[in-house]
Protein backbone atom coordinates (compact mmCIF):
# COMPACT_ATOMS: atom_id res chain seq x y z
CA UNK A 1 0.00 0.00 0.00
CA UNK A 2 1.44 3.37 -1.00
CA UNK A 3 2.00 6.14 1.56
CA UNK A 4 -0.60 8.42 -0.06
CA UNK A 5 -3.20 5.63 0.16
CA UNK A 6 -2.35 5.09 3.86
CA UNK A 7 -2.72 8.81 4.57
CA UNK A 8 -6.09 8.92 2.79
CA UNK A 9 -7.24 5.87 4.76
CA UNK A 10 -6.15 7.43 8.06
CA UNK A 11 -7.90 10.72 7.26
CA UNK A 12 -11.05 8.79 6.35
CA UNK A 13 -11.02 6.81 9.62
CA UNK A 14 -10.49 9.99 11.66
CA UNK A 15 -13.35 11.62 9.78
CA UNK A 16 -15.67 8.72 10.60
CA UNK A 17 -14.67 8.87 14.27
CA UNK A 18 -15.24 12.62 14.37
CA UNK A 19 -18.63 12.44 12.67
CA UNK A 20 -19.86 9.56 14.83
CA UNK A 21 -19.24 11.22 18.18
CA UNK A 22 -22.29 10.38 20.27
CA UNK A 23 -20.96 10.57 23.81
CA UNK A 24 -21.97 13.91 25.28
CA UNK A 25 -21.93 17.64 24.96
CA UNK A 26 -18.53 19.12 24.19
CA UNK A 27 -17.83 20.87 27.53
CA UNK A 28 -17.40 19.17 30.89
CA UNK A 29 -16.57 20.13 34.47
CA UNK A 30 -16.15 17.90 37.45
CA UNK A 31 -14.18 16.69 40.41
CA UNK A 32 -12.31 13.55 41.28
CA UNK A 33 -11.11 11.52 44.20
CA UNK A 34 -8.19 9.21 43.83
CA UNK A 35 -5.00 7.66 45.13
CA UNK A 36 -1.34 8.01 44.19
CA UNK A 37 0.94 5.05 44.74
CA UNK A 38 3.88 6.94 46.28
CA UNK A 39 4.34 8.29 49.84
CA UNK A 40 4.25 11.92 48.70
CA UNK A 41 0.93 11.38 46.88
CA UNK A 42 -1.58 9.05 48.61
CA UNK A 43 -5.19 10.37 48.79
CA UNK A 44 -6.16 12.83 46.01
CA UNK A 45 -8.91 15.40 45.60
CA UNK A 46 -9.15 17.56 42.50
CA UNK A 47 -11.13 19.41 39.87
CA UNK A 48 -11.05 19.29 36.08
CA UNK A 49 -12.73 20.82 33.09
CA UNK A 50 -12.37 20.99 29.37
CA UNK A 51 -13.80 21.11 25.89
CA UNK A 52 -13.95 18.59 23.03
CA UNK A 53 -13.84 20.24 19.61
CA UNK A 54 -16.82 19.87 17.28
CA UNK A 55 -14.92 19.05 14.07
CA UNK A 56 -12.72 16.30 15.54
CA UNK A 57 -12.95 14.69 18.98
CA UNK A 58 -9.81 16.41 20.28
CA UNK A 59 -10.01 17.34 23.97
CA UNK A 60 -8.33 20.36 25.58
CA UNK A 61 -8.73 20.85 29.30
CA UNK A 62 -7.20 21.65 32.66
CA UNK A 63 -6.72 19.96 36.00
CA UNK A 64 -5.84 20.73 39.61
CA UNK A 65 -5.02 17.89 42.00
CA UNK A 66 -4.01 17.98 45.64
CA UNK A 67 -2.45 14.83 47.01
CA UNK A 68 -2.60 14.80 50.81
CA UNK A 69 0.63 12.79 51.01
CA UNK A 70 1.67 11.00 54.14
CA UNK A 71 2.74 11.62 57.72
CA UNK A 72 4.79 9.25 59.79
CA UNK A 73 6.10 9.24 63.36
CA UNK A 74 9.07 7.06 64.29
CA UNK A 75 10.51 6.62 67.78
CA UNK A 76 14.23 5.88 67.95
CA UNK A 77 16.09 5.81 71.28
CA UNK A 78 13.25 7.66 72.98
CA UNK A 79 13.21 10.48 70.41
CA UNK A 80 10.24 10.98 68.07
CA UNK A 81 10.98 11.76 64.42
CA UNK A 82 8.03 13.06 62.39
CA UNK A 83 7.91 13.42 58.61
CA UNK A 84 5.19 14.57 56.21
CA UNK A 85 4.83 15.30 52.51
CA UNK A 86 2.23 16.47 50.00
CA UNK A 87 1.97 17.36 46.29
CA UNK A 88 -0.26 19.67 44.23
CA UNK A 89 -0.44 19.64 40.44
CA UNK A 90 -1.86 22.29 38.09
CA UNK A 91 -1.79 21.92 34.33
CA UNK A 92 -3.37 21.57 30.92
CA UNK A 93 -4.32 18.35 29.15
CA UNK A 94 -4.85 17.33 25.56
CA UNK A 95 -6.36 14.08 24.34
CA UNK A 96 -8.46 12.28 21.77
CA UNK A 97 -11.96 10.97 22.53
CA UNK A 98 -12.95 7.52 21.25
CA UNK A 99 -16.61 6.50 21.56
CA UNK A 100 -16.54 2.77 22.30
CA UNK A 101 -20.28 2.40 23.02
CA UNK A 102 -23.34 4.66 23.17
CA UNK A 103 -22.60 5.87 26.70
CA UNK A 104 -18.87 5.02 27.01
CA UNK A 105 -15.93 7.14 25.89
CA UNK A 106 -12.19 6.44 26.27
CA UNK A 107 -9.63 9.27 26.18
CA UNK A 108 -5.85 8.80 26.02
CA UNK A 109 -4.24 12.11 27.02
CA UNK A 110 -1.09 13.97 28.01
CA UNK A 111 -0.94 16.59 30.75
CA UNK A 112 1.68 19.31 31.19
CA UNK A 113 2.03 21.72 34.06
CA UNK A 114 3.59 22.45 37.41
CA UNK A 115 3.75 20.55 40.67
CA UNK A 116 4.39 21.87 44.15
CA UNK A 117 6.13 19.39 46.42
CA UNK A 118 6.31 19.99 50.17
CA UNK A 119 8.15 17.94 52.78
CA UNK A 120 8.82 18.54 56.45
CA UNK A 121 10.53 16.78 59.34
CA UNK A 122 10.40 17.38 63.08
CA UNK A 123 13.13 16.22 65.46
CA UNK A 124 13.47 17.39 69.08
CA UNK A 125 10.86 20.13 68.52
CA UNK A 126 12.83 21.50 65.57
CA UNK A 127 10.91 21.71 62.30
CA UNK A 128 12.72 21.62 58.98
CA UNK A 129 10.63 22.04 55.85
CA UNK A 130 11.21 22.51 52.16
CA UNK A 131 8.98 23.16 49.21
CA UNK A 132 9.63 23.49 45.51
CA UNK A 133 7.69 23.99 42.30
CA UNK A 134 8.75 21.77 39.42
CA UNK A 135 7.74 20.98 35.84
CA UNK A 136 5.39 17.99 35.64
CA UNK A 137 3.84 15.86 32.94
CA UNK A 138 1.49 12.91 33.05
CA UNK A 139 0.46 10.53 30.27
CA UNK A 140 -2.79 8.77 31.01
CA UNK A 141 -6.02 7.23 29.86
CA UNK A 142 -9.53 7.87 31.15
CA UNK A 143 -12.84 6.10 30.52
CA UNK A 144 -16.17 7.86 31.07
CA UNK A 145 -19.69 6.48 31.41
CA UNK A 146 -22.78 8.65 30.98
CA UNK A 147 -24.95 7.78 34.00
CA UNK A 148 -27.77 10.26 33.37
CA UNK A 149 -28.47 13.01 30.89
CA UNK A 150 -25.61 15.46 31.35
CA UNK A 151 -23.79 13.54 34.12
CA UNK A 152 -20.81 11.19 33.99
CA UNK A 153 -18.54 9.02 36.15
CA UNK A 154 -15.31 7.37 35.12
CA UNK A 155 -11.90 5.90 35.85
CA UNK A 156 -8.71 7.87 35.21
CA UNK A 157 -5.26 6.24 35.32
CA UNK A 158 -2.05 8.19 34.77
CA UNK A 159 1.66 8.20 35.46
CA UNK A 160 2.84 11.41 37.16
CA UNK A 161 6.42 12.49 36.42
CA UNK A 162 7.83 15.41 38.38
CA UNK A 163 11.50 16.28 37.87
CA UNK A 164 12.73 12.71 37.81
CA UNK A 165 10.36 11.22 40.39
CA UNK A 166 7.23 9.39 39.38
CA UNK A 167 4.07 7.78 40.68
CA UNK A 168 1.14 5.86 39.24
CA UNK A 169 -2.19 7.47 40.17
CA UNK A 170 -5.83 6.41 39.79
CA UNK A 171 -8.94 8.55 40.26
CA UNK A 172 -12.71 8.37 39.94
CA UNK A 173 -13.83 11.50 38.08
CA UNK A 174 -17.47 12.62 38.15
CA UNK A 175 -19.25 15.68 36.88
CA UNK A 176 -21.52 17.15 34.26
CA UNK A 177 -21.47 17.99 30.58
CA UNK A 178 -23.13 20.89 28.80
Amino acid sequence: MRLSTKVKLLVGVLGILASSSSFAAPARVGAQIGYGFNDAYKFDIGVHGGYTMDEMPIYIGGRFDYFLGSSEDTVLLGTTFSTSSSVWILGIEGGYDFDVADDVMVRPYLGLGFAGVKASATVLNTVVSASTTEFAFWPGVAAYLTVADGFYVGLDMNFRIISGTSAFAMAVPFGMTF
